[in-house]
């Protein structure tokens, strides 16, 4: 079987197509103008399209299904669909693909309202973020976000209040090649995520991976508090591990597969 993975998202496919390999054949296109990537998709021989992102991605893959016959997969990511309405094209392309996948489990619920089924499928996590140090220390990385602006005063003000030494990281964090996210997340002990999404961000994943103690939306930044005492730290960095189960890369890999299989 070979899939073609149009586009990547948050390293989503750079993670995966290691341990998807070793299941099926699969090759990897980026993303560009939408001429020139459908072309590039009707002139390859393939089973099935995995596009990333509901947009030229997805668009690309249902005019070539729409030209050729080629079954196509949609993975959206989160922006692509957080919106109180999707255009005429989204719907064409959603309507026709084999399978709607999400990257996180709050975007069921989005694609619910928007009149469709999805399935979850865990983003990975590959190997690569482990602990590289013991991370008892008082260093916190905030990924700061533009529709979370009063996050960030409210966040520099805990942290101050509890004596910790806080960096804030921009949104766009192309800057940090991906290859040396585990070693740069290491610098740090607690990692702060968004809070008005209600899931994981792939980098407070990668995070609980490198043992850091992450703080997202379920936690209120009181726990900057707590967090101090070590004991406590270390009962809540393990808690953490056990959301990792389903996203370590091989067995979100496994699952892709068994969802290509049912197609």
């Amino acid at each position: 079987m070979k899939v073609i993975f149009v586009h990547d998202v948050a390293y989503v496919v750079y993670d995966l197509l290691p341990e998807i390999r070793k299941y099926i054949d699969a090759e990897y296109i980026r993303l560009t103008r939408r001429p020139v990537l459908t072309l590039k998709l009707l002139l390859r021989k393939t089973d099935l399209i995995h596009a990333n992102y509901c947009w030229t991605p997805a668009f690309a893959a249902y005019y070539t299904h729409k030209f050729k016959g080629t079954p196509y997969i949609v993975h959206v990511h989160g922006s692509d669909v957080r919106r109180k309405q999707l255009t005429e094209l989204q719907r064409k392309t959603l309507e026709n693909a084999e399978q709607i996948l999400v990257s996180t489990p709050d975007l069921i619920e989005v694609m619910e309202k928007h009149g469709y089924k999805s399935v979850w499928l865990p983003s990975p996590v590959s190997k690569a973020f482990k602990p590289l140090r013991e991370h008892n220390g008082n260093k916190v990385l905030y990924r700061h976000l533009p529709y979370e602006s009063e996050k960030l005063k409210v966040v520099l003000k805990s942290c101050k209040r509890y004596g910790y030494e806080v960096k804030v990281m921009p949104y766009s964090s192309t800057w940090i090649p991906h290859e040396k996210m585990p070693e740069y997340l290491n610098q740090f002990d607690i990692y702060i995520d968004r809070f008005t999404i209600k899931s994981h961000s792939k980098t407070a994943l990668e995070a609980m991976s490198c043992r850091l103690a992450v703080i997202g939306y379920k936690n209120d930044l009181e726990i900057l508090e707590k967090l101090r005492d070590i004991d406590y730290r270390g009962w809540f960095v393990s808690k953490q591990q056990k959301i990792l189960e389903g996203h370590r890369a091989g067995k979100v890999a496994e699952k892709l597969f068994n969802i290509y299989k049912k197609l």
